[in-house]
């Protein structure tokens, strides 16, 4: 049920040309651009820095936020470890043992760093906006309040039970990207941390 198997060095595959998507980026020139799992290269960031381009940072640690700061951010996205979806973290070897909530690593960043930031990470309603903003955040990211597929046409499609998933229903998983990233804990999730499961192939091998 789990396919052949996949050797580690099947991650070292050809990713798509970075450098061309970030030109692309610099022709579209949005207003904001972000990033997530590192920092972009200096002369990228110059390159924004000189179209008035502003960069946010994903940042899941201290170290994190204030390497993204020196290296020319102009907002933090302090993401805490209750974010859906996959870690930011930089190292992926290291983003499980390195986990933080965010009602924990705001104020840290807060206090560490001169550029705004912006909080994300399980926020879904006004309470949690306030104590992000009551924590030093200048703004807050929501991603969980958009998967509640009730509100939307495309329930035909997609499963409504999402919004009902409470917190402990979810898990950290590599099984679809190799990277970790939060799931609802469903029966293949909980399948590929068994004992008998084999290691998820790598990214960027899931991803493709």
């Amino acid at each position: 049920m789990w396919g052949p198997p996949v050797a580690p060095e099947a991650g070292e595959a050809a990713l798509p040309d970075f450098e061309a998507q970030c030109q692309t980026m610099l022709t579209i020139a949005p207003k904001i651009i972000s990033s997530i799992m590192g920092l972009y290269a200096p002369a990228f960031v110059s390159e924004l820095k000189a179209r008035g381009i502003l960069w946010f940072a994903n940042a899941t640690t201290v170290a994190e936020a204030k390497a993204a700061e020196e290296a020319g951010a102009d907002a933090i996205v302090a993401q805490g470890m209750e974010a859906g979806g996959h870690r930011g973290a930089f190292q992926a070897s290291e983003a499980e043992r390195q986990m933080v909530g965010l009602m924990a690593l705001l104020p840290q960043v807060v206090d560490v760093v001169n550029v705004p930031v912006i909080a994300t990470g399980g926020i879904a309603d006004p309470r949690g906006i306030a104590a992000a903003l009551i924590l030093g955040a200048s703004a807050v990211q929501i991603g969980t309040d958009s998967c509640d597929l009730r509100k939307r046409r495309c329930t035909q499609l997609m499963p409504t039970d999402l919004p009902c998933t409470e917190a402990h229903e979810t898990m950290i998983t590599r099984a679809f990207s190799g990277r970790p990233g939060r799931s609802a804990a469903t029966a293949y999730v909980r399948a590929t941390t068994a004992p008998n499961a084999p290691r998820p192939a790598p990214y960027p091998v899931n991803a493709d």
